[in-house]
């Protein structure tokens, strides 16, 4: 379904019912580069966005019914994973409506055979700020299995967090901008980001 949807570059056409305008349209913001500046959304013609899209497009289906006229893509962290495992990826994906308000979906997405394997979603989050030009930190956090069996608690925050905390079953933190502790897969916990700038942020759920 995902490897379909993708091959429309610019935009992806969904039922009537779905969208009010029957298609929304994509763009995608890649990680920073070290030491650049933010960098702004762009068509999503390109290869690291059409990989992107192609495991979070089916995402959208959530999004049905609720007026949508534009969805950004946001890769805002990498991950190394505990155990030496390859890098995990984290996406933030906004939806805007014609309405006004936008709705917020964080995906998690952990190393996969398939270049089409759907992300996890780990929050989501409507009528929010979070995400575009006037919400531009943002902090997630998810459970993550080893391929050992060991459970983990993982974060990630966007560029401006230098420090991530923890708290609850397990504590524990860890500074710059990801996150990972040993914890149990029902562990109830709290996640917590300091800022470079000053200020604190809470995970988004």
């Amino acid at each position: 379904m995902a490897a379909r949807h993708t091959r429309h570059h610019r935009f992806t056409d969904f039922p009537t019912e779905s969208f009010t305008r029957g298609r929304s349209h994509l763009t995608y913001t890649p990680l920073p580069g070290k030491g650049a500046p933010p960098r702004g959304p762009r068509e999503a013609t390109g290869g690291p966005a059409l990989l992107n899209w192609a495991r979070t497009v089916c995402s959208l289906r959530a999004l049905r019914g609720s007026g949508v006229r534009a969805v950004n893509n946001w890769a805002f962290a990498r991950q190394p994973l505990p155990e030496g495992g390859t890098p995990a990826g984290w996406v933030c994906t906004r939806a805007d409506t014609w309405q006004g308000p936008g709705r917020v979906l964080v995906q998690f997405l952990q190393p996969a055979a398939s270049l089409t394997a759907p992300g996890a979603v780990v929050a989501d989050r409507p009528d929010t700020a979070l995400c575009s030009r006037f919400g531009q930190h943002v902090l997630a956090g998810t459970h993550w299995r080893a391929p050992s069996g060991r459970w983990y608690v993982l974060a990630a925050g966007s560029r401006a967090v230098n420090r991530i905390e923890v708290t609850g079953t397990v504590r524990g933190s860890a500074d710059g901008t990801t996150l990972a502790v040993r914890a149990p897969q029902d562990a109830q916990l709290e996640l917590k980001a300091r800022l470079r700038e000053g200020g604190t942020l809470s995970a988004v759920r």
